[in-house]
Formats: C-alpha cells, structure tokens, sequence
C-alpha cells in the first residue's frame, strides 16, 4: 500500500478498495478513461448503448473507501478518524473539472467534492444528487427530481439552476469538450420544471443519456454565469456537495480536503481528510508516504 497511509483503522473491505482505487490502472479509473478518444457514436436508435461507468474509480475515491458500509452496524461501520495520502504524478493546473482534461483534476474533485446526478456502480445505476428520475412514454424526456435540502460547502441550497448552469455550456455547439458532447449526444436541450425537477429533451429514445449522467459532476451556477474572479477563485477553491471539502493548496506539495460534516447523505465520512500529496518522483512518494 505504499502510495497511502491511514492513520485510523478500517475494515478489510475498506481497504481493499482503497487499494484498488490509489493503485487502479485506467481499466479502473474513470479519469484514466477520459484521456482515450470516444468511441463512435451511432445515428440509429440504441436504447442499450451505455457512457463510461466509473466502477468504482476516482469519482467515488471518498465515499467507497472512506463511508461505512451501507446498512452497516455500528460496531461494523469503523472507527472515524484518520488521514489518507495519494500520490500525484503532478500539479494540476486548477481544480474544475468540466474545463480540463486532466485525470489529476478528476480523482481530486469529482466524488469526494463534486457529486453527479446519478451512479453508475457494477452497470445498475443508483440516485445521488437526483433522488428519482424517469422516461416518458415516447422516450423522448429523461425528468429527474433532485433531493431536498442538499448545501454547498458554503452553505448555499443546491437547486435546479446548478443543474441547468452545468449542463448548458457542455450541449452547446461551440463546447470544447468533446468526450462531454459525445457522451449527451442524444440530449437536446435541458428544461427546468417545478418541483425540483430538470428534464432532459432527447434527439432519439436513448439508454445512453441517463448513464451519461453519472460521468458528469454538478458545479455551482457561479462557475458558469459568476464574474472572472468567482470563476478564477471557484477553480482555486472548489465548493461541492460532497462529503469532502476543499481545505487548503500548498502549492508544489499536497492539496488537502477535509470531512464534510454537514454532508447531505445518511452516513459521514470515517476519514479526518484526504491529502494529495504532489511529488513526480513515485519512488520517493511512495518513501515519504510510508514514514
């Protein structure tokens, strides 16, 4: 386990996948994934065409390693506490994900501090910021209600505008990203609808959209419609929902994230933080991390 060090003591399972994931090849992680080029996409209707599913990968890095076990017992759920140290090859530039293509950039945020929509995990997907969704009749409208009283790290609602503010920039024409355009190829438009409910326009009857959603983390509106400085100190200083927040850049050294105690979901991080330690050398990481 040498690119790691916990500093409290967790299950067998916890740390099984703990290895998985700071050692996971690219057939593992999601981020890995995204530097291939994507696979061609088909005209023709194909309801079981899927998206990249991150299982388990870099966007649920905290959560399946760092949360009890669903529906454990408290004897089983572990004892909080601790630090957990993964190695980075190098610096990333900023931390916003939807703007870089970066596989550092990715195993940082997306899961510990950004959250999507929904999950992929083993094919099945499962609720996560969007507690119900479902298709119409005809195929052609993918809605989703988002969960109630769900907060930005800094303290703000998370609402049906972050979701449009997201989404909106990646459908349009002129996006640079083009792994984001292929994977919502068969999405047309976004819409809001009350109830906190979004709903998703389709070109065509599309399996592939819903599990698109579970590739594509949901920012704050601020990081698309707020001034150069908010969007500048947005990708400096990430504020998510998730069960990690951002708590300090030593630059040239780590980046560290710190337990979300006010986290939306029914369990909270075991994990004190997560530090990603910034070092080109891996012989040396793996030296310094096992002291």
């Amino acid at each position: 386990m040498g690119f790691f060090r916990l500093q409290a003591r967790l299950s067998l399972a916890q740390k099984s996948i703990i290895a998985m994931l700071v050692w996971g090849s690219c057939g593992v992680l999601p981020a890995c994934r995204r530097h291939k080029a994507a696979p061609p996409h088909s005209k023709a209707a194909a309801p079981e065409a899927k998206a990249p599913v991150p299982d388990p990968g870099a966007a649920v890095l905290a959560r399946a390693l760092a949360l009890p076990p669903p529906g454990a017992p408290p004897e089983q759920a572990g004892i909080k506490g601790g630090v957990l140290r993964v190695h980075l090859d190098a610096e990333p530039p900023h931390l916003n994900p939807l703007t870089d293509n970066s596989a550092a950039i990715a195993r940082i945020t997306e899961g510990p501090i950004y959250e999507p929509l929904v999950e992929c995990v083993r094919g099945d997907v499962r609720p996560g910021l969007a507690e119900s969704w479902e298709t119409s009749p005809d195929g052609l409208r993918l809605s989703l209600k988002l969960r109630p009283n769900v907060l930005w790290h800094d303290g703000h609602h998370f609402s049906v505008l972050d979701v449009q503010a997201t989404f909106e920039p990646l459908l349009r024409l002129s996006n640079k990203r083009p792994l984001f355009r292929s994977w919502l190829a068969d999405v047309e438009a976004i819409e809001l609808a009350p109830d906190r409910v979004v709903r998703f326009r389709l070109l065509r009857p599309s399996a592939q959209a819903l599990h698109a959603l579970c590739e594509i983390p949901i920012l704050p509106a601020l990081a698309e419609t707020g001034s150069a400085f908010e969007k500048a100190q947005l990708a400096r200083q990430p504020v998510g929902t998730g069960p990690f927040r951002f708590a300090a850049w030593e630059r040239g050294h780590r980046i560290k994230l710190a337990r979300n105690d006010s986290y939306w979901g029914p369990a909270k991080a075991l994990l004190d933080e997560i530090w990603f330690e910034i070092d080109g050398d891996g012989a040396r990481a793996m030296t310094r991390t096992k002291r």
